[in-house]
């Protein structure tokens, strides 16, 4: 599809729903904005046409979203070759998408997650996430959760890597944990593998906010 198809068809169905319910939640989703074609044809040269076309559609659409809509887009992440200095990754479409975003997150697969049980079958990934920009808190924060492909993500999923790195708790063993082969950490002396109960026996360590870091020691010796 072109960008100016794809923003017109976004503008219309957010006009036609709130012409029935002026209350309803609306979720806009583009996967992906590099998926686009460049509004000219393949024999004419023109590198910076979609660039202008996604300025122009997000100049159109971002005075429609208000409180109860939420627009998110999926980019593509490539990486110049030789930068020595700054962030090497770019996205596609040009600085616009940077500009009018209130959040951008960067998302890395790390790690496949097996299952030994079933033969090492693949069930999952690790996923690194980190917030470039925010104003709704600090930026350039990383976390990182379990992603199942059957379930998803569970809801505390990740918190204890969390709590270990803003320094709360301490991993069973530092380098396995780090690899994403272990995730049994200790807290007053006690080992525990399954975040929920840590949580459950613990609820000091949980936080309304991300935490700052803890600059006591925790309780806990690596093996």
């Amino acid at each position: 599809p072109r960008v100016y198809d794809a923003f017109q068809f976004i503008l219309d169905s957010i006009s036609e729903v709130r012409k029935s319910d002026k209350e309803r939640y609306i979720v806009v989703g583009i996967d992906s904005i590099s998926a686009f074609g460049k509004d000219v044809d393949l024999g004419k040269a023109d590198p910076g046409r979609k660039a202008k076309a996604v300025h122009e559609g997000l100049r159109e659409v971002i005075p429609v979203i208000d409180e109860r809509i939420v627009l998110i887009v999926a980019n593509q992440v490539t990486y110049n070759v030789g930068v020595v200095f700054g962030d090497p990754r770019t996205t596609t479409a040009g600085e616009s998408m940077k500009y009018y975003s209130t959040v951008r997150i960067a998302l890395q697969d790390k790690k496949k997650i097996v299952d030994a049980v079933r033969g090492n079958e693949v069930v999952g990934a690790w996923l690194g996430i980190e917030s470039i920009k925010t104003r709704l808190g600090p930026c350039y924060r990383t976390c990182y959760v379990p992603v199942y492909y059957k379930r998803g993500i569970d809801y505390y999923g990740g918190y204890d890597r969390l709590l270990v790195d803003r320094g709360y708790i301490n991993p069973a063993n530092k380098k396995e944990f780090l690899s994403f082969n272990r995730k049994t950490v200790v807290y007053k002396d006690k080992k525990y593998s399954d975040v929920e109960k840590l949580l459950e026996e613990n609820p000091e360590l949980l936080f309304d906010e991300y935490p700052e870091f803890n600059v006591s020691p925790c309780q806990g010796e690596d093996e």
